[in-house]
């Protein structure tokens, strides 16, 4: 059965779902900034991601040989998580492998989702352990959605900045999600993204391998959500057409090349955990009212 604990700090408050280890609310100083799941545009909030990023070729992995079927970001976004440990700031969700999971991961592991609120601010840590005797492919990321734009502005007034100067190009995708060899411009001032329709057209603008750890979603009136990533080192921006979100992905891994049928451990950006071994990934979400300037 779903539970949901909540966490409040002294101007903030989420609150977490066993389903999915999903961030279902954050609100700081009274203010919703989260995406609210409006199911006629995504009935989502902010998943997570495991033990895939994106789209795998077909739905299938392949692991010695044989393939196992692999729904779209993986299957922790539909799993129950069982509490760790909690107190009033902080919660933590574990994903252990069970006779389900290994159904379409075989492999051993524990996956854990960690979330920290801090006044203003919100940590989640993504940790996967290898409890299999051999090397664990794996992806991890993070989907959550933002209210767009903050206030009643027009959409084309905010924009995101990176930390860095980006590549202004981004690669197409297939409307089956699969990364072609082929990008498409996008118009940029420097590290500034101005989100316009122009500019975030009809599929995930996915900035991988960043200069930048750090973006800012800044509003037309200066309230803002930075961004900040260890140990994951691509973007991703998505929107739906005519929909009040913005998501801002932050992954370890990406969607199969167009025509992938490799072995998972073969696909491109993902990780390989030795037996016994474990990794941390960690975004750091800090909100920024128009009265902080």
């Amino acid at each position: 059965m779903t539970e949901t604990f909540l966490i409040t700090s002294k101007t903030g408050e989420a609150s977490v779902s066993s389903t999915g280890a999903e961030l279902r609310s954050w609100r700081v100083a009274g203010r919703e900034v989260l995406w609210s799941g409006d199911p006629g545009f995504w009935p989502k909030t902010a998943p997570v991601l495991f033990p895939v990023v994106g789209r795998c070729a077909g739905k299938l992995i392949r692991v010695d040989g044989i393939s196992y079927p692999m729904d779209d970001h993986g299957f922790a976004s539909s799993s129950e998580f069982t509490l760790g440990s909690r107190n009033d700031q902080t919660v933590t969700l574990t994903l252990e492998a069970t006779e389900a999971t290994r159904r379409h991961y075989p492999f051993a592991f524990e996956f854990s989702v960690s979330y920290r609120i801090e006044d203003a601010s919100l940590t989640a840590t993504l940790a996967v352990h290898n409890g299999d005797r051999r090397p664990l492919p794996y992806a991890v990321g993070l989907h959550p959605g933002f209210r767009f734009p903050f206030r009643d502005h027009r959409a084309g007034c905010a924009q995101i900045v990176f930390e860095k100067t980006e590549c202004a190009r981004v690669p197409v995708i297939t409307p089956d999600g699969l990364f072609t060899d082929r990008s498409r411009p996008l118009v940029m001032m420097d590290n500034r993204l101005p989100l316009t329709d122009e500019n975030l057209g009809a599929e995930a603008l996915c900035f991988l391998d960043c200069n930048s750890r750090r973006l800012t979603f800044e509003a037309p009136d200066e309230s803002a959500i930075v961004v900040e990533n260890s140990g994951m080192p691509h973007f991703a921006i998505w929107t739906k057409p005519s929909a009040p979100l913005l998501s801002i992905e932050s992954w370890t891994g990406h969607g199969d090349p167009l025509e992938f049928d490799g072995e998972l451990a073969d696909k491109p950006s993902m990780r390989l955990l030795e037996p016994g071994a474990r990794a941390a990934h960690t975004v750091r979400y800090s909100y920024r009212s128009a009265a902080d300037g």
